[in-house]
């Protein structure tokens, strides 16, 4: 027998009263016609989207600081710690990847056909000036910058040839002839 006093030990306590209420009402309101519930998650506007619109849309949102057009629209440029932070660390709900790891979502940059952009920065000769630019460099860093030919914010009709391509590990097996079932298309290239 639990211990007389203690909440949620055999005894009903004012907040276990509200919920069983508001639960009781819920299943009423279930019922009836002119109630529809939506199930966790439908109100996410980047659920049914692919990666490509999904990067599109946070593109063109201004709900993130952590992802940007650079390059005047032609390359996408990503804060890797904020973008952990930002868009990784949701909640299940709110989640626009189905991944946690910044390393998956550079995978699907990859096999879209995103090219790492590496930054030229001029030196400086003078050695403060060196040291100074050195330190904005290395600031600087935790910015990825990604290309796509097929991926630019002036012609958004391109989006539509934005396509993934096999992973390496498939089309391997594919030309030595080992994998013998067919290859299923993802949804975003049907």
């Amino acid at each position: 027998m639990a211990a007389p006093g203690l909440p949620g030990q055999g005894e009903i306590v004012p907040c276990d009263t509200a919920i069983q209420q508001m639960e009781e009402e819920r299943d009423i309101r279930n019922g009836s016609d002119t109630h529809k519930t939506k199930p966790a998650g439908k109100d996410n506007r980047f659920l049914p989207l692919c990666f490509p619109e999904k990067l599109w849309e946070m593109l063109e949102s201004d709900q993130f600081r952590s992802i940007w057009w650079s390059e005047g629209g032609k390359c996408v440029a990503i804060n890797k710690d904020l973008f952990e932070v930002e868009v990784l660390g949701r909640g299940v709900c709110q989640r626009v990847f189905n991944t946690k790891h910044i390393r998956s979502v550079i995978r699907q940059l990859n096999l879209y056909g995103f090219t790492k952009v590496q930054r030229d920065f001029q030196r400086s000769a003078s050695l403060p000036e060196f040291l100074s630019e050195e330190a904005a460099v290395s600031a600087h860093s935790q910015i990825l910058y990604y290309y796509n030919p097929s991926f630019n914010r002036a012609h958004p009709w391109l989006l539509g040839t934005c396509k993934r391509r096999a992973a390496l590990k498939q089309r391997g097996l594919c030309a030595a002839g080992l994998d013998e079932r067919p290859l299923q298309k993802p949804r975003c290239m049907q």
